[in-house]
């Protein structure tokens, strides 16, 4: 009878012992699928903050070009739009390659075998924290980045709280980046616009219009008057095209700290997670996560 129970025991111990080792397991896999896709988020930002210096250049030429067309400097926004768009870059480009570099060497925490004392991961978080001091005046995020540098160099730190407190500072510095770039984007293609219309007929040679207008159309003018409307639909779009860049990554770059956010509680919503995790790689992969789905159903609580 002994030896049943023992026996009874020791099966029911290690089912134990192989639901918690699966339960690691799976968490390990999660976290690296998130901190991978936040590395990636982040690398698209960077080349957003990249992207956008070169539309200023863009902008730039189409000004001068209307201010030469027309004889005058029309679009005033202009003088301030490299001042606007590129204010801090490197130091902002410094600072989110810093943060890339912290969810590297979490998504390195995640192998059992991975050192942490050889990681370098204070020397990465607190270098990410400065390079945030260097950017902002403002108080509340001046606080949280002391309190997180503080914190880590203790004895001991959760892991998962600092990763989702630095992700907090960032996301509030993009966000405050994002919503002023699209505000000059929306002015620069008013006045771009605007200032299309104010190009007397004169500035163009209609016989060579034919070559870049094709639709079979006639009469004084018309073609003119065509070639201004392609020029400001062709500026709507990759104005449109922008804009819908940077809310994706808005978008994208809050549900990764939703997932840090999760991974803070003692037991996290996987469930909720991997959904994120996959809502997250079908907007950057959308072909590949076409072809790879995750191929089960989502224990999603509301």
């Amino acid at each position: 009878m002994k030896k049943r129970q023992l026996t009874i025991t020791l099966i029911l111990l290690s089912f134990i012992v192989l639901s918690f080792t699966s339960c690691l397991q799976k968490q390990r896999k999660l976290k690296t699928e998130t901190y991978i896709a936040g590395a990636e988020v982040i690398d698209r930002m960077i080349y957003m903050y990249q992207d956008i210096e070169e539309a200023n250049f863009t902008r730039q030429y189409q000004s001068e070009l209307i201010s030469i067309l027309t004889a005058e400097d029309t679009i005033s926004i202009y003088n301030n739009f490299q001042n606007n768009f590129t204010e801090d870059l490197d130091k902002k480009l410094a600072a989110f390659r810093a943060l890339k570099k912290v969810y590297q060497t979490y998504n390195l925490l995640s192998d059992k075998n991975f050192n942490l004392k050889n990681s370098k991961l204070t020397h990465f978080i607190t270098i990410a924290c400065q390079s945030v001091d260097s950017l902002t005046y403002d108080e509340e995020i001046l606080a949280q980045s002391i309190e997180i540098q503080e914190y880590v160099n203790s004895t001991k730190i959760d892991q998962s709280l600092v990763i989702y407190k630095l992700t907090g500072i960032y996301v509030k510095l993009w966000e405050k980046d994002a919503k002023n770039w699209e505000q000059i984007l929306d002015k620069a293609y008013l006045d771009y616009s605007t200032g299309l219309e104010q190009v007397p007929v004169n500035a163009f040679d209609e016989e060579k219009l034919t070559k870049f207008v094709y639709k079979p159309y006639k009469g004084k003018n018309t073609l003119v008057k065509i070639y201004k409307l392609n020029l400001k639909e062709e500026a709507y779009k990759q104005k449109t095209e922008t804009v819908n860049k940077i809310d994706n990554l808005s978008l994208l770059f809050e549900k990764i700290n939703s997932i840090n956010l999760e991974y803070t509680k003692k037991i996290p919503e996987e469930g909720d997670i991997e959904y994120k995790i996959d809502k997250i790689n079908e907007i950057l992969f959308p072909e590949l996560f076409e072809q790879y789905p995750r191929n089960h159903k989502y224990n999603v609580q509301n």
